[in-house]
């Protein structure tokens, strides 16, 4: 009895483990016949990333009589592979496709998108020949003569200029969020839209906005728009300044002071430089601004009759021959500015040319200094013109204050 238990033990336990065995194999072999077939470059006769076009379809009962053994046959729709085969194109069909795809890319596409409840129709391009050849032009002098352009950038600049009357030819952006509030002539102005990419390498700036213009240089001396806000007797002579952060911070004061005219000798730097530019901060398209003057034509722009005063130091007017020198010293604070008057601000490397001191001794001019401290010798030129020019704005709106008064 217990030898006849025994057996039956023995052939259930040999009975389960022939049942599980059996069945461990089926999935397995189940998994790696469907892997092998999906992936089967006789089928598919493509890369991988194609295997979305073909159908296969797996049998509702995995135990039909066409599984034989550990194996499982899947059926797969033949039409539907020849189908799919015959619309696949070949590896050089491929690469023509792929070709045509990146020349579609780098051409220019028409686009448009509203943008302030209005359409702003632009170009979109890769890489523009264009914007190079822009860029070219504004780190070369004799381009920009040659051209009658210039080049700015950055959105408040474009701005000053749009709003002073200024002809912008092309405007590339990167976004079409740097257009709102710009007051673009659709008419005259090309759109393009380039990566940022393009600007970030051509550009000087560390952070570059993304935006850069084209404009036709706006003829000068520029006429002034407010007439109601009058301007101060003076006009500013710059001579030999040739740092633009020096001479765009000028521009930009006297624009700020509301001169009357500002005058550049030939010893200046460009006043169209992009660091002239930048540091101006618009100045250029809001006074009168003439360039490239020689020193026989001061007086004709300045008057005859109009006393020519120097802007220089109090200790370094007269070091080697103080008795010599006709011109009379004066402090700035000292010196009536109501009267019509031009000023001449020397570079700090090479300071007043000669000729300015003799047309200043012609014309009865004198030798403005501004008291200081005597550890210091003396002030950066930008920072000594925004002193004098602001006191000449003083007295000039206390002037106009006595006037008024009944």
């Amino acid at each position: 009895m217990a030898a006849s238990m025994i057996h039956n033990m023995t052939f259930c336990r040999l009975r389960c483990f022939i049942i599980l065995t059996s069945k461990m194999r089926y999935r397995s072999s189940y998994k790696s016949h469907f892997s092998e077939f999906h992936s089967s470059p006789y089928l598919l006769r493509r890369r991988p990333f194609r295997r979305k076009q073909f159908e296969v379809f797996l049998p509702q009962d995995n135990h039909t009589d066409s599984t034989k053994g550990s194996s499982v046959t899947v059926n797969v729709s033949q039409t539907s592979i020849t189908k799919s085969t015959e619309s696949l194109p070949s590896d050089t069909q491929f690469l023509k496709r792929k070709e045509q795809n990146v020349k579609r890319e780098s051409s220019i596409i028409s686009v448009s998108r509203p943008t302030n409840s209005s359409e702003q129709v632009y170009s979109k391009a890769s890489s523009d020949k264009r914007f190079s050849n822009a860029m070219a032009l504004a780190k070369n002098r004799k381009l920009r003569d040659r051209s009658n352009q210039v080049v700015l950038e950055g959105y408040r600049l474009i701005k000053d200029a749009l709003m002073a009357g200024a002809r912008c030819h092309i405007l590339f952006f990167s976004m079409v969020s740097n257009l709102d509030g710009l007051p673009i002539d659709r008419g005259e102005t090309e759109l393009v839209k380039i990566p940022y990419r393009e600007i970030e390498l051509w550009s000087d700036l560390a952070t570059p906005q993304g935006i850069i213009g084209i404009f036709k240089k706006p003829p000068h001396p520029a006429t002034r728009e407010d007439e109601s806000d009058p301007c101060i007797p003076l006009t500013l002579v710059c001579d030999n300044i040739r740092d633009p952060g020096n001479l765009g911070t000028i521009l930009r004061a006297a624009a700020a002071a509301n001169c009357e005219q500002i005058l550049l000798t030939k010893g200046c730097v460009d006043i169209w430089d992009q660091k002239v530019l930048r540091a101006a901060a618009g100045a250029h398209f809001h006074m009168p601004i003439t360039g490239r003057v020689t020193w026989t034509d001061v007086l004709n722009h300045i008057g005859s009759d109009v006393a020519l005063h120097i802007a220089d130091t109090e200790k370094g007017t007269q070091k080697d021959h103080p008795s010599e020198d006709p011109l009379v010293q004066m402090p700035h604070s000292k010196l009536d500015w109501c009267n019509q008057s031009a000023l001449v601000i020397g570079g700090e490397t090479e300071g007043i040319s000669q000729e300015a001191t003799e047309l200043s001794e012609r014309t009865h001019g004198m030798r403005i200094y501004i008291p200081m401290s005597r550890a210091i010798d003396s002030l950066n030129a930008a920072m000594s013109t925004t002193v004098l020019l602001f006191e000449a704005k003083r007295q000039w709106l206390l002037h106009q204050q006595r006037e008024e008064q009944p």
